[in-house]
């Protein structure tokens, strides 16, 4: 059997897909918009498997291929988190159905795909499904979050599991269930088996759902002794895990970060991390650097540090088009973020807080993903996992003042 042929079938299984989702099948623009961004990584794809391999992200999603298939003829699959992970995810599927190129990019697709509705679920439950559709093309169609999904690398599930934390979070706060509970959890801890600072990321991700003030009361009053023990049972698993990882993963396997959280070494560890950065930062590398000499040097760097990690590159430093490119985002995240604080403030102060809710998300990773990157070219990839939450806060709001434009200027 031809090794591509699992990849043309899991082609035409991904076109199928967006059938099965009622509310996208009855929406007839929605249906045709996720048509498109399916299709054309389908091409991305094809493209970077038979004919050239996609700028960019080649480096990364070549190394993660070849491990992959090494893994699938050995056999020597071992337990690991983040990179070590997905290595061993994809020699399983090599395994199982053949080492092919295009498969393992078509797996990305099919994790995109399935993020793609979960991100429409999430704009309706927030009550603007009216603008589902152009945010949703706004964002999967941005050249990076195009790229970076339509390839071997572990971006699109590590999108995947957040946003279905995401949505099964805002299901928690609206209906205080156990199965909501359950689900927002397993997605957080689904989402951390793809990078290992993820698994500190989902601890806080739960308790922001938890703590945060809710919009409405929950449809169904639930005791404090019921909701504390969902909780408890997280942190049993949580603490269970850290645990495990530091006890039998190691750092050796990707659970360096958990490892120095348990024995309380963390600052040697951002500093060893951060020496390996800097030496590769290259051309692209931040002008100020995270000085790890102690905690309180690294607190008073951190936040220069974490302005260029969400607005580089200055003007100054664009020298090609990738640059201009990076530029671009930059300039959009800026204001995108500064409308979001606006939006979030005045939907606070009508008691509703789901906007502020996603913008403390996107504060809360953007500071994880800052400490973890030395240069912009990184970060861009890392901002793909967030440019859609300041999206779901902003777009609809400017989308209907630009059709309210659009309105006078025909009458």
């Amino acid at each position: 059997m031809n090794a591509d042929f699992p990849a043309w079938v899991t082609v035409v299984l991904i076109l199928l897909l967006p059938l099965l989702i009622k509310p996208v099948r009855a929406n007839i623009i929605m249906l045709a918009a996720v048509f498109c961004i399916i299709v054309v990584r389908h091409i991305l794809a094809v493209y970077g498997s038979y004919i050239s391999p996609l700028k960019a992200t080649e480096s990364d999603a070549l190394v993660f291929h070849r491990a992959g298939a090494e893994l699938a003829e050995s056999g020597e699959f071992f337990v690991g988190i983040g990179a070590d992970f997905y290595e061993n995810f994809l020699g399983v599927v090599y395994a199982l159905f053949g080492t092919s190129r295009l498969l393992g990019s078509e797996t990305s697709i099919l994790a995109f795909t399935l993020a793609v509705l979960f991100l429409y679920a999430i704009i309706a439950q927030l009550g603007q499904q009216r603008y589902a559709t152009p945010l949703v093309l706004i964002y999967s169609m941005l050249p990076m979050t195009l790229i970076a999904t339509s390839t071997t690398l572990r971006e699109a599930w590590q999108v995947l599991f957040l946003m279905g934390s995401v949505y099964w979070g805002l299901r928690y706060r609206q209906d205080d269930s156990y199965r909501s509970f359950a689900m927002m959890a397993a997605c957080a801890l689904a989402m951390a088996l793809f990078h290992k600072a993820l698994i500190l990321y989902s601890v806080v991700l739960v308790a922001c759902f938890y703590l945060w003030p809710r919009d409405i009361k929950p449809a169904s009053e639930v005791h404090w002794s019921r909701k504390a023990a969902s909780v408890s049972l997280f942190l049993v698993i949580v603490a269970s895990g850290f645990w495990f990882i530091a006890e039998y993963i190691g750092a050796d396997y990707g659970g360096d970060v958990v490892s120095a959280v348990v024995r309380g070494e963390l600052l040697g560890y951002i500093a060893y991390y951060h020496e390996i950065l800097n030496a590769q930062a290259g051309r692209a590398g931040y002008e100020v650097l995270l000085d790890t000499s102690s905690w309180g040097r690294l607190i008073k760097t951190w936040l220069l540090v974490y302005l260029q990690y969400l607005f580089s590159p200055l003007p100054w430093q664009v020298e090609n088009m990738a640059d201009a490119y990076a530029f671009f985002e930059a300039v959009m995240r800026a204001v995108l973020l500064v409308s979001a604080f606006y939006v979030s403030l005045r939907a606070m102060r009508e008691r509703q807080y789901d906007a502020s809710l996603l913008v403390c998300l996107y504060l809360s990773m953007t500071a994880l993903w800052s400490i973890g990157t030395a240069n912009y070219g990184q970060a861009i990839r890392h901002h793909l996992l967030t440019n859609w939450m300041l999206l779901v806060v902003v777009g609809p709001f400017m989308l209907g003042a630009i059709a309210q434009v659009w309105r006078r200027s025909r009458q």
